[in-house]
């Protein structure tokens, strides 16, 4: 028994340096990995995974008990996916922490994902947006009712732009609601509603009772099936200001998805008042970065003109020990940001994503790729960072 109690403290005090580790390291994610040999402790720092440490097979046991003992889970239901949340203190600071376990074929895989424990959202000119792009969001939120959709691939940072546009909604003369699973984090003057969790509503429970508190706006976490996708459109075309994320590759193809989860395009064209797609992209350290001068290729690849001779300045990644030698801290968004308005709304209901995103360009929308170009032209990023962000966009 005392043996026992020894690996239980061993691995509470390697739980507990790894969240210290990894919080310190500005860690977005912390992952337990089972492997054949070992658990491996790997952490996410501005979207580039590394390894932290390498627990011996024989702790592997004691913890993943010890995560699912913090974040109230049932140590017994091995074979099955559990999700929980627990608050540590790191220093003199509360962090939430969100925990996802997820059976493999070596063992069971546990996630943490880091949020601050922090009940003010950014500020909307703190997102980055272009002046343009953020007035339409501004204005879209100013509504009364539609649905503004914000996607991109995971980890594109969709959670806090929807919170943002959450915390500039609430209000004392709105009733603002969420329907989340899980809650990411709480915002003063909303009320948040956590559905699918252990004891409890559905998500159609959850539904029918915040409608029928009659909220002014109403956040659906994230539009993942024919379910919360109809939520929402029905939610935005019965008088409701709906914010929603969903997983999609840019503003354009947000249509197709929806289409695909059986809403009909007709809805979609009448509902949808804002799409806001996002990219991160690492930003490079101030201390060390490079300053060269671009060649004719990146010149053209920049859409600079081949009369202007004015020598075009980028900068590259080199490395100190202020960034760990990434060249590298911190990260940054690239948006495109499509209202649709009338005149697109026609293209909406019967229009491919290509037909879609050249009828946004008309009105002015800065695709996304264009932005990742403009922040590499800043000197923010590197230009092959910001190429890495819009691969799959450059045809």
């Amino acid at each position: 028994m005392e043996g026992a109690v020894h690996h239980l403290d061993e691995a509470g005090r390697l739980v507990s340096v790894a969240i210290d580790d990894a919080v310190a390291g500005r860690a977005s994610d912390l992952h337990f990995e089972p492997h054949d040999d070992a658990l491996v402790v790997r952490m996410r720092v501005d979207g580039v995974v590394r390894e932290l440490r390498r627990v011996p097979k024989s702790g592997e046991e004691a913890v993943t008990r010890r995560l699912k003992s913090l974040a109230r889970l049932d140590p017994e239901a091995n074979g099955l996916p559990q999700t929980g949340a627990f608050s540590v203190l790191v220093g003199a600071d509360a962090v939430q922490l969100r925990c996802t376990v997820i059976p493999t074929v070596r063992g069971e895989q546990i996630a943490l994902r880091i949020v601050p424990d922090d009940e003010r959202a950014s500020a909307l000119p703190d997102l980055g947006l272009a002046p343009a792009a953020e007035a339409s969001l501004a204005a879209a939120l100013d509504r009364t009712s539609g649905l503004v959709l914000v996607v991109g691939p995971p980890g594109s940072g969709k959670t806090t732009t929807a919170y943002t546009a959450l915390d500039r909604l609430a209000s004392s003369e709105r009733i603002v609601m969420t329907l989340e699973d899980p809650v990411e984090r709480t915002l003063a003057g909303v009320d948040h509603v956590a559905v699918n969790g252990a004891g409890g509503p559905t998500f159609a429970q959850g539904q029918q009772a915040v409608l029928r508190a009659a909220p002014d706006v109403l956040l659906i976490g994230e539009i993942r099936d024919s379910e919360t996708a109809r939520a929402a459109i029905e939610g935005a075309l019965g008088g409701v200001l709906v914010v929603s994320t969903l997983l999609a590759t840019d503003a354009a193809s947000s249509i197709g998805r929806l289409a695909e989860l059986g809403v009909e395009r007709d809805l979609i064209a009448n509902a949808v008042h804002l799409v806001v797609a996002q990219r991160l992209v690492r930003t490079l350290c101030g201390h060390c970065r490079e300053q060269y001068t671009a060649d004719e290729d990146v010149r053209a690849l920049l859409g600079v003109s081949a009369g202007d001779k004015e020598p075009l300045l980028l900068y590259r990644s080199r490395g100190c020990p202020k960034c760990e030698q990434t060249g590298f801290v911190g990260r940054a968004a690239v948006f495109e940001v499509m209202p649709v308005a009338d005149t697109l709304r026609d293209v909406v209901r019967t229009g491919t994503t290509k037909e879609i995103t050249a009828a946004a360009g008309r009105q002015g929308m800065p695709v996304l790729a264009r932005s990742a170009m403009r922040l590499a032209r800043s000197g923010r990023t590197s230009l092959e960072e910001a190429l890495a962000a819009v691969s799959d966009l450059i045809g």
